[in-house]
């Protein structure tokens, strides 16, 4: 019995010191296969790299984008808790549909959005062109004997009101329908400016990869460690790309969560959208948004009448009636 124990702890330290090496398995190309570990520094600098080297990538396509026209149907549902007289707490929804038609010309720099039916109570049409000089906003009401709004000019850099609805193509469908506030200054969307500055040797991140060669996807994971309200939070962004079909991004799955709760099973928000190839030019044509956080979901359709065509500089007037007042806004004139 002595004997067989002593064999047992020989034999066991053998394998723990001189293990017996197995054959790994090939990796199944229809799977998303993981980055494999290194060392904490190196894998650290070569996601950095490979994070910008496809950001770039993504970028590049995009501004392909030169000018177009595009037509964009959208439906919002946006669910509200409220009381009944009874006092119970109940959820109501509200729909809105509307319709924006934008004309764009980056060269030139000028873009022109038309909003119709924004809020689907009343036919409202609203105009916002954006000028190398400044933004003109006009708003009117399609109902008889009612007064148009004035035409307002503004700075770049104004908080603008809540009927100037715009979108911004060159975030590819990932930035959200504006309606008036501050104007962002990234023209590509939120997401990429701030993933942009991810990720650095000596940021708390981690940032994995998986890829599958057969279809061109690529899914980045990236996990931070923040303080939201001054509380330690988990921040996750999950994004998909299709490197084969013009560096699309599919989709966008944020979570924001405290840190010493479980990943919910709800993310904070999700973004999916279809890519179709029109002129040689991969464009958003459909992009599903919803938000936990909000309670809204908002779905739109996109129809590209022109693409990287000759535009005429005529259709970025206003078109306002005669003897409509101009107000202008800009501190720079005064």
């Amino acid at each position: 019995m002595k004997y067989d124990v002593q064999k047992f702890i020989i034999l066991t330290l053998i394998l723990v010191l001189f293990p017996i090496p197995v054959p790994a398995s090939e990796p199944d190309e229809d799977v998303l296969q993981a980055t494999k570990p290194q060392s904490a520094t190196i894998t650290k600098k070569a996601d950095g790299d490979r994070w910008h080297k496809l950001l770039n990538k993504w970028k590049s396509e995009r501004d392909r984008l030169k000018s177009g026209r595009v037509t964009i149907k959208g439906d919002e549902v946006l669910l509200m808790n409220s009381r009944s007289e009874s006092g119970e707490t109940i959820e109501k929804q509200f729909r809105r549909s509307f319709q924006l038609q934008g004309d764009f010309d980056y060269e030139l720099g000028f873009q022109k959005w038309v909003a119709s039916n924004f809020g689907g109570y009343n036919k409202i049409n609203c105009k916002c062109l954006f000028a190398p000089d400044g933004i003109t906003t006009w708003c009117s009401n399609s109902e008889p004997n009612t007064r148009p709004k004035h035409i307002n000019i503004w700075d770049l850099d104004a908080k603008l009101p809540s009927y100037a609805i715009y979108w911004y193509p060159l975030s590819a469908g990932f930035s959200k329908i504006y309606s008036g506030g501050k104007i962002p200054d990234e023209p590509y969307g939120l997401w990429y400016k701030i993933l942009r500055k991810r990720q650095d040797a000596n940021s708390n991140e981690t940032i994995d990869f998986s890829t599958d060669k057969a279809s061109g996807l690529t899914r980045v994971k990236i996990k931070a460690h923040s303080s939201v309200n001054n509380r330690p939070c988990i921040i996750i962004n999950d994004l998909l790309f299709n490197e084969q079909q013009g560096c699309t991004l599919k989709s966008h799955t944020l979570w924001i969560y405290p840190q010493e709760i479980k990943q919910p099973k709800h993310p904070f928000s999700d973004v999916r959208v279809e890519w179709d190839q029109i002129s040689g030019v991969w464009v958003p044509t459909s992009v599903s948004r919803s938000s936990s956080g909000s309670k809204r979901t908002r779905d739109l359709k996109l129809n590209w009448d022109a693409i990287n065509e000759p535009v005429d500089a005529n259709i970025f007037l206003i078109g306002a009636p005669e003897n409509t007042i101009v107000v202008d806004l800009r501190q720079n004139t005064k």
